[in-house]
């Protein structure tokens, strides 16, 4: 490129630069005067549409106009060396030049170096300079005036849209609050209904999930919160029943059972941690028991120490087994009572209940029926207070079958049939295992019921709340006859106008009640998850890689080498001064439990 185009180029980029300028000035003008004007809309009549976000719009529309503009209108090369003609007064030297830079007469090249002559001392800054154009100064000064409509314009509102707006807004965010509460229940009501299958097909449930999904979002929050107030009450209640039911009745019944009864001869025996853990519902401890009293009856011939202790508890397990049965035909016995049997009957329901007759049961239960009948009791009742008998009974079968199995192990120690004895307690840690997980599932339920009515209460505390805050005179909606409510300015609400922060209060003056005030607990399911905890310590010794518990080798090891010690010290191969650290070093490895001992020889014995 020569001399004379980078002039030309160079000057016909400063014109496109003041042409854009000019254009710039006259966009940011028109962008300020529609931000503007749109900012007066939003204020007078209370939209809400984003005022940051159109001026940003505005604003790009301005810089893409000038750009398209600049484009359309930009000045050619011939134009720009027409400008630099006119500016350093070349009388067309320049542009002629431009014309007659392609044609080889010498008339035009002698044009040509007549121009590279003339525009060698010459700069196209000099001669075009960037200049100030006044469209920016009215595009500044609109953007000025803009940006203090944005910061000083107050909100009129004069369609009371901003109000409105804000209601739909609030009840936007109590319906997200209240469908997050319901769908984190039903997800916690969803892992329990797997166990339980009555309840993954409950209509309440499949109609709580519904409540919880956007589908819903239209609703009004007051009527979200009774609707889901309605089916909370019907899925307590189905769990109230589920817990109830005669499944998880036997648990009860074996608690109130054991509760009644006498304690042993020997508080420490594991009978009576049997019986205790029971008592208490612990039936892992009841399991642990359970497992001491196999391990006695196991060791039973060994030694006179152990024929004894299994005759205790051979007779404890009878004590204990006697007892559950008296109380559980005690407690027959008062239902049937309180129904109108004769004591006759009574006493040949409970013949027939040991001998387990069931036809005679049958027919002594509808004997008794009849006789309530004739007493003034409606046929519905009687068969209502029958029904009521026959559940209790059942209730019981696990601890009647609790008993009947330590009676058998009872009655087989007698015999001296350890097998059918470990057996029957086995059958017995069975029965264990399954109350444990009736227990389990049972303290499930009631976590969850629990959970469900504290969901529900907290919303019948919200709906209470709202109904207590909505203004009278517009009932919470803001807007009276086509205006805002003078009541509440349009809020809804009475804008915490009660009387609630009276008086002076207690500052820090004594608060101590003169009675201990009523309790409640409830059962409630900490979400945690438990992971690996951090290592404590860490020790490597060398030596052989033993597999398994090293009890029995460790053992060996430390007999071998303290005898190899004594042997030393006897026949004096080390110093006088170290026979006393040789003798003490074994004793600090501890005396080994009496189970871990070898047994004694015969000789040693008699030593």
């Amino acid at each position: 490129m020569t001399l004379l185009e980078s002039q030309v180029r160079s000057a016909q980029q400063r014109l496109w630069i003041n042409r854009w300028l000019h254009a710039i000035g006259w966009s940011m003008a028109a962008a300020a005067t529609v931000w503007t004007l749109t900012i007066c809309v939003i204020r007078l009549l209370g939209l809400s549409w984003p005022e940051i976000e159109l001026g940003y719009i505005a604003l790009g529309a301005g810089v893409l106009g000038s750009i398209v503009w600049l484009t359309i209108t930009r000045e050619s090369t011939a134009r720009a060396a027409e400008a630099v003609d006119e500016a350093a007064g070349l009388k067309e030297r320049v542009s002629s030049s431009l014309y007659c830079r392609s044609v080889a007469d010498p008339f035009a090249q002698a044009v040509v170096q007549d121009a590279q002559r003339s525009i060698a001392g010459i700069h196209a800054a000099r001669l075009i300079p960037i200049r100030w154009s006044r469209s920016l100064t009215y595009g500044v000064c609109g953007a000025a005036l803009a940006a203090l409509c944005f910061w000083l314009l107050p909100r009129y509102d004069l369609l009371n849209q901003a109000r409105a707006d804000e209601i739909s807004s609030r009840q936007r965010q109590q319906r997200e609050i209240v469908q997050a509460a319901i769908a984190e229940e039903v997800k916690s009501l969803k892992d329990v209904a797997e166990a339980h299958p009555d309840l993954k097909d409950s209509d309440a449930l499949k109609e709580l999930d519904e409540l919880s999904r956007a589908e819903r979002m239209n609703v009004p929050p007051d009527a979200l919160r009774r609707e889901a107030i309605s089916k909370l009450d019907r899925l307590s209640d189905q769990l109230k029943d589920k817990a109830q039911s005669d499944r998880y009745s036997a648990l009860d019944a074996m608690k109130q059972m054991m509760s009644r009864t006498d304690p042993l001869s020997d508080p420490n025996s594991p009978v009576s941690e049997l019986r205790d853990a029971l008592k208490e519902g612990d039936y892992e401890a009841a399991q642990n028991a359970l497992k001491k009293m196999q391990e006695q009856l196991a060791k039973r011939d060994r030694t006179p120490k152990d024929r004894e202790q299994a005759q205790q508890l051979q007779k404890q397990m009878q004590q204990l087994a006697q007892q559950m049965q008296q109380l559980q035909d005690q407690k027959t016995a008062e239902k049937m009572q309180q129904a109108g049997a004769s004591p006759e009957d009574v006493k040949r329901m409970l013949d027939a209940l040991t001998k387990k007759d069931t036809k005679q049961a049958e027919e002594l239960a509808k004997k008794i029926q009849e006789q309530m009948q004739k007493q003034g009791m409606t046929a519905e009742q009687a068969q209502q207070l029958m029904e009521q008998l026959k559940k209790n009974q059942e209730a019981c079968g696990s601890c009647n079958k609790m008993g009947e199995k330590l009676d058998q192990a009872q009655q087989a120690m007698q015999q001296g049939q350890s097998q059918q004895a470990q057996e029957s307690m086995e059958q017995a840690g069975e029965m264990l295992n399954d109350m444990e997980s009736l227990s389990q599932e049972l303290g499930e339920l009631e976590t969850q019921l629990s959970e469900l009515e504290e969901l529900r209460d907290e919303l019948d505390k919200q709906q209470q709340q709202e109904e207590q805050d909505k203004c009278e005179q517009c009932n919470g909606r803001g807007q009276k006859n086509g205006k805002p409510c003078p009541g509440c300015g349009g809020q809804g609400n009475k804008g915490g106008k009660g009387d609630w922060a009276k008086g002076r209060g207690q500052g820090a003056g004594a608060r101590e009640r003169a009675e201990s005030g009523d309790v409640d607990f409830v059962k409630k399911k900490a979400k945690i998850k438990t992971g690996k905890g951090d290592v404590i310590g860490k020790m490597f010794v060398k030596g052989q890689q033993l597999k398994g518990e090293a009890q029995a080798e460790f053992r060996e090891q430390s007999d071998a080498a303290e005898r190899d010690a004594t042997d030393v010290i006897n026949k004096e191969r080390v110093p006088r001064s170290y026979h006393k650290a040789l003798k003490t070093y074994f004793d600090r490895l501890g005396d080994l439990p009496e189970k871990d001992k070898p047994p004694a020889a015969a000789g040693d014995s008699k030593k």
